[in-house]
């Protein structure tokens, strides 16, 4: 009686490691799916804008390179732990972007002042964005940007324009660069507009 038990208890450990195990790799499909799907609707909203016209024939221009979001390794005081997440909007993403697009493109490499004007170049672009999108809808300057998502595509379709020639923007899988330039500049003026009251 006690051996059998031992059996089927043996028997039901070796189950559930089964089941983890299976777990595990599902879990690991699943997240290829998410990122592949990613992609393919991304890929889909260029197809979307990127469609030019011609009198003979419909051409459609993609980007040379999609580039996801990298993720970094960061202490979570809450969790006491190290923690994978995506990164946050800093000058050195921006850099790690074009040098990324510059490698995967073939480019030749940028002198630090060619850098550096491309990024200031574009900050301006994403400044006046923020601003004509405000003025355009005439929208309370004290609104957040989570308020204000029914304006996000055309503030991310008007940056990628504008800032073409300084940023690879529509390279960016999910649209992540214009995303993060633009609600960091929003988040600027809603505190600037907040502190001049």
């Amino acid at each position: 009686m006690g051996l059998g038990k031992h059996k089927s208890g043996k028997h039901s450990k070796s189950n559930l490691e089964l089941a983890i195990i299976r777990l595990e790799v599902l879990k690991k499909a699943i997240k290829q799916n998410t990122t592949i799907n990613s992609r393919l609707v991304n890929l889909l909203e260029m197809n979307n804008q990127e469609v030019t016209m011609d009198d003979s024939n419909q051409g459609i221009r993609l980007p040379a390179v999609l580039i996801d979001l990298p993720s970094v390794e960061v202490f979570d005081k809450k969790k006491k732990m190290n923690i994978i997440r995506k990164r946050q909007y800093s000058r050195d993403l921006l850099v790690w972007l074009l040098e990324k697009y510059r490698v995967e493109t073939n480019l030749p490499a940028l002198e630090e002042t060619q850098m550096e004007s491309r990024l200031c170049h574009a900050q301006e672009i994403a400044k006046e964005v923020v601003q004509r999108c405000n003025n355009r809808h005439n929208l309370d300057k004290t609104l957040q940007w989570k308020n204000v998502k029914c304006y996000h595509s055309e503030m991310y379709r008007q940056i990628e324009h504008d800032a073409a020639a300084y940023l690879p923007l529509k390279a960016c899988t999910g649209r992540w660069s214009a995303h993060l330039m633009l609600s960091k500049h929003w988040q600027n003026a809603e505190q600037g507009n907040g502190q001049q009251h």
